[in-house]
């Protein structure tokens, strides 16, 4: 039990550390990752990326979590449930805000906790 259990603490660790790196190193490519932290915020909190870029949010923890615009320039509503992913390619240049419903609050269109953007290069 206690080999499982370490075994599962790496792989959050790789998840956490290692693939967010990797996914960023792919940005020039067109991709970008945001992953939801055990301290519940979006990493990185502010993703700049070109027109055309798909941005995956990811969710290593173990609580679920949602992906959600707010702004009125776009929309996404999905939950991530634990090891889940969902992606969207952002085509347009702009700002687009996003948010975990669960984690989060939004009063009169500022958002607070889980948090974050994406910048799409004009």
């Amino acid at each position: 039990m206690t080999e499982r259990r370490s075994v599962a603490r790496w792989l959050v660790v790789v998840a956490l550390v290692v693939l967010p790196v990797l996914v960023a190193g792919n940005a020039a490519a067109g991709n970008a990752g945001v992953h939801a932290t055990i301290s519940r915020t979006w990493s990185p909190v502010h993703t700049r990326v070109d027109p055309g870029s798909r941005v995956i949010w990811r969710n290593p923890t173990s609580i679920s979590h949602t992906v959600t615009a707010f702004g009125g320039n776009w929309s996404i509503d999905r939950t991530l449930l634990p090891g889940a992913l969902v992606g969207r390619t952002f085509n347009s240049a702009g700002v687009f805000k996003f948010r975990c419903r669960f984690h989060s609050a939004l009063v009169g269109g500022v958002c607070s906790g889980m948090c974050g953007r994406i910048v799409v290069r004009a």
